[in-house]
């Protein structure tokens, strides 16, 4: 799966605030290495998601959602997070402890269920496009981007994205350019996202760029 970028010297200042945030709950907490389960792992998570979707203008109308629960004719169920605008579902993330293999065959499936949520809406506004989610599985340190489309196309970016949360004592310019990777990777996908929902007509070519096909 191919990964846009934002440019680097984008969000400096959210960086600056989101690492301010992780070192209280270092100081709090402890680092990420002392989460005894995933509901406490969240909170790291919670925070780098919540500044991500900061760096859109309100006017774009993204908000994030936890435990947010998917509807469509064929399932339902909730998933840890969920980036959407209105009504539309943009991104799905899963939170692991360790069991990276479960998280991905759980958020592909959630990716999936969003996918047929967002047509069975979109049928109602009268619009029939391929349609396709981006998802994330994450450990708090680890994150993968996935993408998956309603024909049943799936995209796992080959290597994580890495936030250093085992070192309290680390650098915050480390920990810096860490989420700054990150987030440029995450806007950029969300970006793409929005775009496809203005431009319905280049969802096509959006996957192919993203899959390779």
């Amino acid at each position: 799966m191919h990964v846009d970028t934002m440019p680097r010297n984008e969000f400096d200042d959210q960086l600056t605030f989101t690492v301010a945030q992780i070192k209280q709950i270092f100081q709090t907490m402890n680092t990420i290495d002392y989460c005894a389960n995933e509901s406490e792992r969240t909170e790291f998570v919670s925070v780098i998601l919540r500044d991500i979707v900061s760096t859109f203008a309100r006017s774009e109308s993204i908000t994030l959602r936890k435990e947010y629960d998917l509807s469509c004719t064929n399932g339902n169920g909730r998933v840890d997070f969920a980036i959407v605008q209105g009504g539309h579902i943009l991104c799905v993330i899963e939170v692991k402890n360790h069991d990276l293999e479960n998280g991905f065959c759980q958020n592909l499936v959630q990716a999936q269920t969003a996918c047929q949520t967002n047509n069975e809406r979109s049928k109602k506004r009268k619009h029939n496009e391929l349609e396709y989610v981006y998802g994330l599985v994450t450990t708090g340190e680890k994150w993968f981007l996935t993408m998956v489309t309603s024909d049943s196309r799936v995209g796992v970016a080959s290597e994580p994205i890495c936030i250093r949360l085992s070192n309290a004592d680390i650098d915050d310019g480390a920990i810096k350019e860490d989420l700054r990777a990150l987030f440029s990777a995450v806007i950029a996908m969300l970006s793409d996202k929005l775009e496809s929902i203005k431009e319905p007509k280049t969802k096509s070519s959006k996957i192919n760029q993203r899959l390779g096909n």
